[in-house]
This record gives C-alpha cells, sequence and structure tokens, in this order.
C-alpha cells in the first residue's frame, strides 16, 4: 500500500478566508475592479484618441531607434525589453529584468491604413484586439478569428494563417530552430518531434504509466 500523504495545516485565519472569501470579494475586491476598470478605460481613450496620430509613425520609430541607439552607446546593458509596466502584464511571475537603462518606450496605438482590395490592415505592436475589431466591423471587416480578450496586443503571433504558419515551420525545421508553442500548428507529429525532444516526456509516462492521464505531447498541443 502507497503510504498516505499528510493533510496539510492551514491556521484558522487562512481557513477563515477561504471559507468566507466573499467577505472580501463582494466588498472589496468588486469595487476595486469596477474603479480600477474606469480609470483603465479614460487611460485607452487617452492614449488611442487623443494622442491618435498615424502621420507621427516614422517619427516614433525613430526614437524608438534612437532609443535603442542610446542603450547600445552606453554599454548594452541588460536585455532589451519594452517599458510596459509589470502590473499590465498578463503573467504572474514577478518581473526583475526591466530597468531604465534596458526599457525601451512603445508609443505606437495607431491604426495607419487598410487596403480594401489586398485585404491588408497596417497596425502598430500597441493596437488592441478590442480597438482593431471596432475599427474594421463598422467598414464590413473583421480579424480571421477573433481572440476572447479584447485587450490583447500580440495579435500578429497568434493569428498566423495557416500557409504563413507552415512556411515558418518549415523554415525552423531546416534551421534547427524552435517554434512558440501556440495552438496554431501545421507540423506532423514526426516533424513536431525532430523540433523538439520529447524523450524524458515519453519515458516517464511509459515508467509508471501515465499514457491515460498525461496525453502526448503533440496532441496536446493541437488541443490547446
Amino acid at each position: 500500500m502507497k503510504p498516505q500523504r499528510p493533510e496539510s495545516e492551514i491556521d484558522w485565519l487562512t481557513d477563515f478566508l477561504i471559507r468566507h472569501r466573499w467577505l472580501l470579494v463582494v466588498p472589496v475586491l468588486l469595487p476595486l475592479s469596477f474603479v480600477f476598470e474606469l480609470l483603465m478605460s479614460v487611460r485607452d481613450f487617452y492614449m488611442r484618441t487623443l494622442q491618435h496620430a498615424p502621420k507621427k509613425h516614422e517619427a516614433r520609430v525613430r526614437d524608438i531607434q534612437e532609443q535603442i541607439r542610446r542603450w547600445h552607446e552606453n554599454g548594452s546593458k541588460g536585455r532589451l525589453c519594452t517599458a510596459r509596466p509589470p502590473w499590465m502584464s498578463i503573467s504572474t511571475r514577478m518581473v526583475k529584468y526591466k530597468r531604465p537603462e534596458n526599457s525601451i518606450h512603445i508609443a505606437l496605438y495607431d491604426i495607419l491604413s487598410l487596403d480594401v482590395e489586398r485585404r491588408v490592415v497596417r497596425v502598430e505592436p500597441r493596437v488592441t484586439v478590442g480597438q482593431l475589431t471596432a475599427y474594421l466591423v463598422p467598414r464590413g471587416w473583421t480579424l480571421p478569428v477573433v481572440p476572447e480578450r479584447c485587450t490583447w496586443t500580440d495579435i500578429q503571433g497568434r493569428r498566423l494563417q495557416r500557409d504563413g504558419v507552415r512556411r515558418m515551420e518549415q523554415f525552423l525545421l531546416e534551421h534547427r530552430g524552435y517554434q512558440a508553442l501556440y495552438s496554431v500548428t501545421q507540423m506532423s507529429a514526426d516533424e513536431f518531434r525532430r523540433m523538439f525532444d520529447c524523450t524524458l516526456y515519453d519515458q516517464v509516462r511509459d515508467r509508471y504509466g501515465l499514457e491515460d492521464v498525461f496525453m502526448d505531447v503533440y496532441e496536446n498541443v493541437r488541443l490547446t
């Protein structure tokens, strides 16, 4: 028989907060969330409406280039990253690598142009899904796939069309590179295992009989 795991001890305060968490959620967190959303809406309106200036795109790009030159001239301290505050990230990890000397301010929030004939819309990197959708729908267009979060800005990395994904994967396979594991992939199972070494994962599944618990990595990526 397998030894039973000892029950974890929880102090009375933690147990009380778990059982009666509504005391914190309803009167405190919900009002704070409403105020936060209101402030973020005002901020977005200011950044994307009052500072809307697509004609300044080239000047803003040159400003970013100048920031990178200054970083290089000052000794290239730290890895380059954006100056986006850590609290705006959807990740829960602690961000410790962002410092003034290696952070680049990217004030690029504008939709630049829409080419109806080519079906191409040019946007700056900080354009959100909600902003782009609000711009396209009244004009009779929309994204091929609309993500569920209107605040996402990384549209280009997640929503590549199939032919573009396939070309990228072929290039990475030929040059022994690695693909970011999003839910979009056109690789076969053999190609996936050429790119990623799944040997250790397979050995653990086989050794402990976990085939029914943990699915094959390739199938897991395809279904994510």
